[in-house]
């Protein structure tokens, strides 16, 4: 009877650390999807900052010539 005690206590002590140990398999399956997607975030954002680069360029360059297209418009207004 103290045997099949002991045996159960061990039974029971392995069922409950298997269920940790899948619980600890889901937890890094899921890590690893998150990594997967902050990885194709990251790089996306990468792309992002080379567009808004291109667009502050071009942007300044808009406003260089700011002064010279106002002038032309008023000249065109008033004439």
């Amino acid at each position: 009877d103290e045997v099949l005690s002991k045996l159960q206590k061990l039974q029971d002590n392995l069922d409950g650390l298997q269920a940790k140990k899948k619980a600890l398999d889901d937890d890094v399956e899921m890590c690893k999807v998150k990594l997967v997607r902050a990885d194709k975030l990251i790089g996306g954002l990468g792309g992002e900052k080379l567009r808004w680069a291109e667009t502050v360029k071009k942007l300044n360059v808009s406003f260089g010539n700011l002064a010279g297209d106002v002038m032309i418009s008023a000249g065109a207004v008033s004439y």
